[in-house]
């Protein structure tokens, strides 16, 4: 049990964030080359900048978003808040029951 206490904390440095291995490894872990490239021809490309701030363009459409009316939004709170038909119709069931003396 002593030896499984004393390796534990060997086995759990993989899950956490502080990397208590990596800190004592002077290389620190794996390195991810992130220009890596598969296949017979492999070509990198520089992408160049746009210095034009003309558009050019057959027809322009215009969109506005409107605002929602108050009455929407009272209504989705309502809807959230509010139980389901369901409960209504159970909580409406369990007062006829009650008024009419079957439950107490």
């Amino acid at each position: 049990m002593k030896y499984i206490l004393l390796l534990l904390p060997l086995f759990l440095t993989g899950c956490s964030a502080l990397g208590l291995m990596g800190s004592i490894i002077p290389d620190g872990g794996t390195d991810v080359n992130a220009n890596a490239q598969i296949g017979a021809e492999n070509t990198q490309q520089v992408v160049g900048m746009q210095n034009s701030s003309e558009i050019n363009a057959e027809s322009v459409v215009q969109n506005t978003i409107q605002d929602i009316p108050p009455w929407v939004m009272i209504l989705l709170i309502l809807g959230w808040l509010l139980p389901s038909p369901q409960e209504i119709f159970s909580g409406l069931l369990y007062a006829i029951d009650r008024i009419l003396g079957r439950t107490k």
